[in-house]
Order: C-alpha cells, then sequence, then structure tokens
C-alpha cells in the first residue's frame, strides 16, 4: 500500500470510529463502510443512516460545547468524504467533493471531513477558498 493510500485509510478509520463512537450512544444512527480504503467508491468513504438533524446538534456541540437539540425521529441518509491532511484543504479537493455530489444524489447530505493525523482532530466541512 502507498504511503498516500495508508494515510487515507487512518483517517478514514479514525472518523468512522468517531462517528461508530457517537452511534453507540445514538441508537438511531448507522454508520456504514462498504468500501476499503483502496477501492472506487465514487466519493463516498463513510455513510450514515441518521437523524435528518444530527449535523445541527453537531454544530451546536461544536459551537457551544452541549446541544439541547433532539434529535428526530425521520432518518435521511449523509454521504461523507474523508481527507487526511495536515494543512486546510485546497481548491481542486473542494471542487472533487462538489463534483461527487452529483454522482451520489441518493444521499440527502454530504459531509466533507478533514482529519488531521498530526492533532487528533476532525473537522467537518469546507471553507471558502480564495
Amino acid at each position: 500500500m502507498s504511503k498516500n493510500s495508508e494515510k487515507g485509510r487512518k483517517g478514514e478509520l479514525a472518523v468512522t470510529g468517531i462517528l461508530s463512537n457517537i452511534g453507540v450512544h445514538e441508537p438511531s444512527i448507522e454508520v456504514i463502510r462498504s468500501n476499503t480504503t483502496t477501492a472506487p467508491e465514487n466519493g463516498v468513504d463513510i455513510a450514515l443512516k441518521c437523524p435528518h438533524n444530527l449535523s445541527q446538534k453537531l454544530d451546536e456541540i461544536v459551537s457551544g460545547g452541549s446541544s439541547e437539540i433532539a434529535l428526530a425521529n425521520s432518518q435521511i441518509d449523509v454521504r461523507v468524504q474523508v481527507k487526511n491532511y495536515s494543512v486546510p484543504i485546497n481548491k481542486a479537493v473542494a471542487q472533487s467533493f462538489v463534483d461527487d455530489i452529483q454522482k451520489n444524489n441518493n444521499f440527502a447530505e454530504h459531509w466533507g471531513g478533514r482529519w488531521n493525523e498530526a492533532n487528533k482532530r476532525c473537522t467537518r466541512g469546507f471553507k471558502k477558498s480564495e
């Protein structure tokens, strides 16, 4: 396995672990990883079946440390694309993520995540690059 493939594998598994840990505490969250890191997956590293307001709850936890939002009963499918970068994601990588949305229109939401191996931290979403 190449150095980049191993780096990607570690990032995907780390984020899978984080999401799985959330699923341990929230029974309405299912984590699905149906491919290996090096298999073509059309931009779907991880799929979630989760309440439709999970991203809102997670955003509130990140910004305020906790959330009073009750998770909804209705479920959606979420596509998660993970990149293992120690620097901000560049415009080409972000554009690739956006392009993969069209290939995966069966998902209600599309989350881009960046795993930073150096500080063991995961961030969700992309900021606009100049």
